[in-house]
């Protein structure tokens, strides 16, 4: 049934509602940020000034700040609405339940992975159009933001060595970090009996973790956070290889367990 949700993600008004927040603040971003520093004298290299690179813009960080809200928006909701308008009952009665939630979790997956690498895809392609492509340098202070043990960003050599395809290990990890965001609030899609609750409920989440975070690790909390992650440079702290895969691994693992959970519990009901 994958097919099935892809065509009504291509027609919920909500999908296109999310990639429009997103898009909204990365173009805003190149107009605050990037189109008043396009002049060769300030030196600039793309891959230091695009939102995901550059850390210091309240475009960025809203854009950030709002990621697990917007991710939920286009398809979160939809095994609580179809058990409200009586559809998924209909899908029971010709026994696809396992096709319908297959389908349903990959594009799930799939709508929370571009609504979170689509506006900063748009955002690295008009970066190009004004800011010179070149490496970035080491030696030079106006670049001297990632050091090569430093753990300000994954993989420092490829960042030096070819910063494109390092965007590009952005790009991906960005979309995987918001599918599973995704996926994450539509397990609780399986437990809220509202859909509103179930848009806010990862947004929620990641807001007390985080907090919890920053006050147990005051020096270091960004390592623990997800979304440190969907940055090229993380904003505080430093990154390491084996956090992300444990906590992409957890995310995947929690979400899996609640819709298993909630397919559970309303079976019984």
């Amino acid at each position: 049934m994958f097919k099935y949700f892809l065509i009504r993600l291509i027609h919920k008004k909500n999908f296109y509602l999310a990639l429009l927040v997103g898009i909204v603040l990365s173009v805003l971003y190149i107009a605050y940020d990037v189109y008043p520093y396009r002049d060769p004298q300030y030196d600039h290299s793309v891959y230091s000034i695009w939102m995901g690179g550059f850390t210091g813009s309240i475009y960025a960080s809203l854009y950030y700040l709002l990621l697990p809200l917007i991710v939920a928006i286009p398809m979160a909701d939809t095994w609580l609405s179809d058990r409200q308008s009586g559809y998924f009952q209909f899908v029971e009665s010709r026994n696809k339940r396992k096709q319908y939630f297959g389908g349903l979790y990959l594009s799930n997956f799939l709508a929370g992975g571009l609504v979170s690498s689509i506006p900063l895809l748009v955002n690295i392609y008009l970066c190009f159009l004004l800011i010179p492509d070149k490496k970035l340098d080491l030696i030079l202070w106006e670049t001297h933001t990632v050091s090569m043990y430093g753990g300000e960003a994954l993989f420092p050599q490829l960042y030096y060595d070819h910063p494109l395809l390092h965007v590009m290990l952005t790009l991906l990890l960005a979309f995987v970090i918001g599918g599973l965001l995704a996926s994450t609030a539509l397990a609780f899609g399986c437990l809220l009996k509202n859909i509103f609750m179930v848009w806010i409920s990862v947004f929620v989440m990641n807001y007390l973790y985080e907090s919890i975070i920053g006050v147990v690790c005051s020096n270091g909390g960004g390592t623990y956070q997800l979304l440190t992650y969907a940055h090229q440079v993380a904003p505080t702290g430093t990154m390491e290889l084996s956090i992300i895969m444990f906590l992409l691994m957890l995310l995947f693992v929690f979400s899996i367990g609640i819709v298993y959970r909630g397919v559970m519990r309303y079976e019984l009901d």
